[in-house]
């Protein structure tokens, strides 16, 4: 069991991978 600060951590990286990852590919295309 994680605590709120944990998940938080986690859901900020999900997130910034999610814009990152969305950024290389408008750059690509």
């Amino acid at each position: 069991r994680k605590t709120l600060r944990e998940v938080g951590l986690d859901d900020r990286i999900e997130t910034v991978r999610g814009q990152g990852y969305r950024l290389k590919e408008q750059v690509e295309v």
